[in-house]
């Protein structure tokens, strides 16, 4: 058997390994001009942490992506449950072990891209969040599914999950877990109205500002890219599929 050919996102040495032939090994700044290349010169990408995979997947890449220890706690301040990417791969040489022995699964998970005012400013494969800059200031925001008015709620933010990413911030919020190909869960964050209940929608999905009282920031994947004024709107639509690889969990599988 080959070895199989990887590219490292964010490697401090504990990814590479002689079950592997690595092709390159680059920080998560560079791996999207690296993966630019159609196709690149790999037979998977192997990240480590969430931002190395997040900025992997981004890019909607043709080649899978194995993230490895990408669990992490929410810091937006929506709660304190714990997000696992792609299933149990905690550990590097477990995690690369099984690749190279093709004991993995793989699933297909939808990527947002996302524009503000009719204009591209990125993708996000676990959620975009329209969010108060400052603590205790409550926004109003407008939601439209397509043509269709959702609602108009006054709260802290709202949250938009892919299912990859909707067991994050998006549960945090009291919203729903998403099965693949499901559509994507727009959660308020703190409503302001007691009753305010989270929406699965197929989208595109487009976000608005109505009224602020202070600045509200548009997040894609937990990093922050820019401010969005009252009236603009924000549209989060399907923007393609990665594929993730990811370790059977071992308190499922049976080993049959």
């Amino acid at each position: 058997m080959s070895r199989p050919r990887a590219i490292l996102v964010d490697d401090d040495g504990t990814l590479a390994s002689s079950a592997l032939t690595v092709v390159d090994s680059v920080a998560s700044e560079d791996v999207g001009a690296l993966l630019a290349a159609d196709p690149p010169a790999c037979d998977a990408v192997v990240t480590l942490g969430e931002r190395a995979f997040t900025r992997a997947a981004r890019t909607v890449p043709s080649v899978p992506v194995l993230p490895v220890a990408a669990q992490t706690t929410p810091s937006r301040g929506v709660g304190s449950d714990r997000r696992r990417i792609g299933g149990p791969a905690d550990d590097p040489a477990t995690a690369v072990e099984a690749l190279a022995a093709d004991r993995v699964a793989a699933v297909d998970w939808t990527v947002l891209s996302v524009a503000v005012a009719e204009e591209s400013v990125g993708t996000a494969a676990l959620d975009v969040g329209l969010v108060t800059s400052e603590p205790a200031r409550i926004s109003e925001y407008s939601v439209v599914d397509g043509d269709r008015h959702v609602e108009t709620v006054r709260s802290d933010g709202v949250v938009v999950s892919t299912p990859l990413g909707s067991d994050g911030y998006g549960r945090a919020a009291g919203g729903p877990v998403l099965a693949p190909d499901t559509g994507f869960a727009v959660t308020p964050v703190a409503p302001f109205a007691t009753g305010t209940a989270p929406a699965v929608l197929g989208g595109p999905i487009h976000l608005r500002v109505e009224r602020d009282e202070g600045g509200v920031s548009l997040l894609l994947d937990d990093e922050v890219r820019q401010e969005v004024p009252p009236a603009t709107r924000v549209t989060c639509a399907p923007a393609g599929r990665v594929r993730v690889l990811h370790l059977p969990d071992p308190a499922t599988d049976t080993g049959e």
